[in-house]
């Protein structure tokens, strides 16, 4: 294999190993682009804890913890919330995945759905808690309930998406 060849197929895998990252990313930004709808911004789901969730329990490889504490830190910044707890909420879910994979990984869609409805439940809690206590101000339970609900209703189509582009790019990785 000639050297072209050689740095071009380290440069495909690497492509294929940083897209789970570079997806939650853009669905981070996308998470965070005022709409200019009323209240819209207290349903928007989170994007990122979808994401976070599917790729560790799919593809624990390609989404290890320093990229999951840099992503809830670049949430963060993005957000305006305070710095870390983005980062401690992702981090959580992803370590309470990663010790439930063997239970959900090779189970039907519908056990990993509830395994995600829970874990996004306590991710949910965690984040009102710590926001709570942090600015010391009472937050809206309903707000975080809706954003909730509307997070684990957007699970499947946004896990289809993945599968389908774990099919299509991810094969080779």
């Amino acid at each position: 294999m000639n050297p072209v060849d050689a740095l071009l197929d380290r440069l495909d895998a690497a492509a294929r190993d940083a897209t789970p990252a570079l997806l939650t990313l853009a669905l981070i930004v996308i998470g965070t682009v005022p709409l200019r709808l009323p209240e819209f911004a207290t349903i928007i789901p989170s994007f990122a804890l979808i994401a976070v969730y599917f790729w560790t329990l799919y593809r624990a490889d390609l989404m290890p913890a320093p990229a999951v504490f840099g992503l809830g830190v670049f949430q963060d910044i993005l957000g305006g919330g305070p710095l870390g707890v983005g980062a401690f909420v992702l981090l959580a879910v992803h370590g309470a995945v990663l010790t439930q994979r063997r239970v959900l990984m090779r189970r039907p869609f519908a056990v990993g759905w509830f395994g995600f409805v829970g874990v996004a439940l306590a991710g949910f809690v965690l984040n009102w808690l710590a926001m709570t206590v942090l600015s010391l101000t009472l937050f809206d339970p309903l707000a975080a309930s809706m954003q909730y609900v509307m997070t684990v209703a957007l699970y499947p189509p946004v896990a289809a998406m993945f599968v389908a582009l774990q099919r299509a790019w991810l094969r080779g990785a």
